[in-house]
C-alpha cells in the first residue's frame, strides 16, 4: 500500500516493493510443514497513487490459496470476493461457517 502511494501502482518502485515482498513470504513458507495451508490476498488494488474507487484496478486483488487438497496450479474461474474468504478459512480449518456470512466457500479451489 505504501509503495502504491509513494510510487504509483504498477511502478517500477511498487513492483520493486512486490519482489522484496516476494522475497520476505518465500522465506516464511520455506519454514512452513509441507501439509500447510496458505491464503493470500490483498485488501485493494490501486492506481496511479490512490484507491477506493470502483475503478477494476481498485477493486481487483490478488486472492491465492494453496495446500493439500487444493487444486495445483489452477486458475479460478470467476470473481472472488473478500467475503469470501472466512467461509473457505472456515472449511480448510473443518469448522461451520456463521450462517450470517454473506460470503461462499471457494469451492472451485478444492480438489
Amino acid at each position: 500500500d505504501e509503495a502504491g502511494h509513494a510510487h504509483g501502482w504498477l511502478s517500477d518502485g511498487y513492483f520493486d516493493q512486490l519482489a522484496r515482498t516476494d522475497q520476505a513470504l518465500k522465506l516464511v513458507l520455506d519454514h512452513l510443514p509441507a501439509d500447510s495451508h496458505v491464503l493470500l490476498q490483498a485488501d485493494h488494488g490501486g492506481h496511479d497513487r490512490t484507491h477506493g474507487t470502483p475503478a477494476p484496478e481498485d477493486m481487483t486483488i490478488p486472492w491465492m490459496v494453496a495446500g493439500p487438497g487444493i487444486r495445483p496450479g489452477y486458475t479460478l474461474p470467476g470473481p472472488v470476493s473478500l467475503l469470501d474468504t472466512a467461509p473457505t478459512l472456515a472449511r480448510l480449518l473443518g469448522l461451520t461457517p456463521h450462517p450470517q456470512w454473506e460470503g461462499r466457500c471457494v469451492e472451485a479451489a478444492f480438489l
